[in-house]
């Protein structure tokens, strides 16, 4: 399993924008925080897909311990 911290930021048009800090090329948008993790899930997939057929590293994932201690933040577990 692996898990990773996404950032949510209100775009001006008021739906969120959703990167992740471990996959620089990861942005995506959603329209409400209920499809936050769905839509950071698809993009954070698609990224790892295209390093791994790129022959690239994966970021280190976080460890349970790591997100404990991150309060009020979104993240997301694959199942890989």
């Amino acid at each position: 399993m692996m898990q990773y911290l996404v950032n949510v930021t209100k775009d001006d048009d008021g739906s969120l924008l959703v990167t992740c800090p471990a996959f620089p090329e990861v942005t995506t948008f959603a329209e409400d925080e209920a499809h936050v993790v769905l839509r950071a899930t698809a993009a954070i997939e698609e990224a790892i897909a295209a390093r791994i057929h790129d022959g690239g590293d994966l970021p280190h994932a976080c460890t349970d311990e790591e997100l404990r201690r991150v309060k009020g933040q979104y993240w997301v577990k694959l199942q890989l």
